[in-house]
């Protein structure tokens, strides 16, 4: 009898005991994490030639994260652009299929001149003429019109040049001069006027930037066009959306490939807290539940949030040395909450969940 009745107050005493665990509040460490991530990819092959962010920093959805080098399209001569076939966004190679180029130039020498030295003044220097030289026009249809070039290639009696100076007539002949007095006895021989085609100015890729306009007066070297090769449409990859940079992968002079991820942004609305709940501590929590958030920042504050259990996940962690498992809380953050921020997660009693 003894024995059952101390066998009886034992039983009465544990659960007594398991009754007052259950009374007291679970408390986890959790971390604020990111819900969800959004990732800035590459959407070209380049190099990036400026990465514009570092992890941590904030940003803004449409902010600059890297820009990206591009194929540069440079004027080869001085000239007018006398048509701009393409447009951000387009394939340089379907353009030139349609127009036979993305862009034009017209040369600023607009006259050549296909010549020979058949009518020169007999002598021996006025049959010679140099590649470079300086000459003299003057029309034979018109003696008012007269103008100025210099020889660009010599091949026998024949030889060719462009003018600089003076308006002409396509296909009419000109007779040509070493001086600008135009003697009779300085006449190198006769030519036909004739139209230095415009420049057809090749591109590869997709283009990103037209930097001229038709009309535009352009120097060797200036900047026509710019391109990538990719789906990009932009030297510019930017945030699609607003948070924090959680990662960065390019780096400034590397080489990125088309759909690798340049970039990982952790946004503000997907903030949620984690933490390890132990397998010993299942019962005592489930999906739905409110508990408690008091931020390591302010704990002596005393104030704290209200957040609700979203998710236990269903396999423990296997990256643990105990068996736990991953609790997820969602919760309304302020404008203080940061990722990474340590909270202390604590159920509510009854009474005050019913409070």
């Amino acid at each position: 009898m003894k024995k059952t009745m101390m066998l009886l107050l034992t039983a009465l005493l544990t659960l007594t005991l398991s009754a007052a665990a259950l009374a007291e509040p679970l408390s986890l460490d959790g971390v604020v994490t990111a819900a969800y991530t959004s990732e800035v990819y590459a959407d070209s092959a380049a190099a990036a030639l400026q990465v514009h962010v570092t992890p941590g920093q904030l940003i803004q959805a449409g902010d600059p994260v890297v820009t990206l080098r591009t194929t540069r399209v440079l004027a080869e001569a001085d000239g007018t652009v006398a048509a701009v076939f393409a447009a951000p966004g387009d394939l340089a190679e379907t353009v030139t299929a349609r127009y036979g180029a993305p862009l034009w130039l017209e040369d600023s020498v607009t006259y050549t001149v296909a010549a020979t030295n058949e009518k020169a003044w007999n002598s021996v220097a006025a049959k010679v003429v140099r590649v470079g030289e300086t000459v003299y026009l003057r029309s034979r249809s018109n003696e008012s019109r007269t103008g100025e070039g210099f020889i660009t290639a010599v091949d026998g009696s024949s030889y060719t040049l462009h003018v600089t100076k003076g308006d002409f007539i396509i296909a009419e002949t000109v007779e040509i001069f070493r001086t600008a007095d135009l003697a009779e006895d300085a006449c190198l021989g006769r030519g036909e006027v004739g139209r230095n085609a415009p420049i057809a100015v090749s591109a590869a890729g997709r283009i990103v930037h037209v930097a001229v306009a038709a009309g535009d007066t352009v120097k060797k070297g200036d900047l026509l066009l710019e391109t990538l090769t990719g789906s990009g449409t932009s030297a510019v990859l930017t945030a699609e959306a607003s948070g924090v940079v959680a990662e960065v992968a390019a780096v400034q002079g590397a080489a990125l490939t088309e759909g690798q991820v340049a970039a990982v942004i952790w946004p503000r609305e997907a903030m949620q807290i984690q933490a390890s709940l132990p397998e010993a501590d299942l019962g005592y929590i489930t999906v739905g539940d409110q508990v408690n958030l008091t931020f390591d920042w302010n704990s002596d504050s005393g104030q704290t949030m209200v957040g609700t259990v979203a998710g236990i996940s269903a396999m423990a962690d296997a990256a643990s040395e105990n068996t736990v498992f991953t609790l997820t809380v969602r919760f309304t953050p302020d404008e203080n909450v940061r990722y990474g921020m340590n909270v202390i997660i604590s159920t509510i009693e009854e009474e005050e969940a019913g409070a």
